[in-house]
């Protein structure tokens, strides 16, 4: 028996919901495998700075305070056996380990701030970066900030102070950058952190990028959901310019 006009029409109908239903459905799935792509790539990228971070800080002590504490060790031994050879109290020897020592102490601390630079919120960001700042060594370096700046999200904070920390160290060690200038700033409801060196300059294509250093300050922008950009300084080096938005729970500075 043939359909009706009114059936033919609700039949073509349901045929064309049918195969909007599919569409969706495929498309839901491309998305999906999208999706699971994209993390598996971040877990593994998350995965690689990772263990970049943790070959760096080793690098650092292998390099730094252990070369340095055994050379004490070494000079210790020697001035040892010279005492209790010619039976005599070497003071100004002594001095100088002293001296070894106390410099070893601040290289540990200076290891121990790259590790754990410690809370960070509120006004503390401010007094963190500036010390950072002072404390860097290969360049000159300042740092801006015209207004108080209070971030109370101590995560947000420690993302900030490590952007700059590899920001400070890529513009010296690939940038070859004698000046660099570090600004914490606000307009209105952005806050803004920028870096700008004099230096060779740095590739902007994050996303084609090698660079383990941009990954990993690229990656800390994007778990404060922030942009991240880094664009020629003209007439010579690298800008590098990171936007967030000021929470909505965030205390005003009066």
């Amino acid at each position: 028996m043939p359909l009706t006009t009114s059936e033919t029409k609700e039949k073509m109908k349901t045929e064309a919901e049918l195969r909007q239903l599919s569409l969706d459905l495929i498309q839901s799935n491309k998305l999906l495998k999208a999706e699971v792509a994209e993390r598996k790539r971040v877990e593994a990228e998350i995965l690689e700075v990772t263990l970049a971070e943790q070959r760096r800080f080793g690098s650092q002590l292998h390099d730094g305070l252990c070369q340095e504490l055994t050379a004490i060790l070494v000079f210790s031994k020697a001035l040892a056996e010279k005492m209790e050879k010619n039976n005599t109290l070497e003071l100004a020897e002594l001095k100088k380990i002293s001296n070894m020592l106390l410099y070893a102490v601040d290289q540990a601390r200076d290891t121990a701030r790259g590790l754990y630079p410690g809370e960070l919120e509120g006004e503390s960001l401010m007094y963190s970066l500036e010390e950072l700042v002072s404390r860097t060594t290969g360049a000159l370096c300042v740092f801006h900030c015209p207004e108080p700046i209070l971030i109370d999200d101590n995560n947000i904070a420690t993302h900030l102070y490590r952007i700059v920390q590899e920001g400070i160290s890529n513009a010296i060690k690939h940038g070859k950058a004698k000046n660099i200038e570090v600004s914490l700033t606000r307009n209105k409801e952005i806050i803004t952190l920028s870096i700008k060196d004099d230096g060779i300059g740095m590739m902007d294509d994050l996303k084609d990028s090698k660079g383990i250093g941009l990954k990993i300050m690229k990656y800390r922008a994007h778990m404060m959901n922030a942009s991240f950009h880094i664009k020629p300084n003209l007439p010579q080096g690298s800008l590098l310019e990171c936007h967030l938005k000021r929470p909505a729970n965030q205390r005003s500075v009066v």
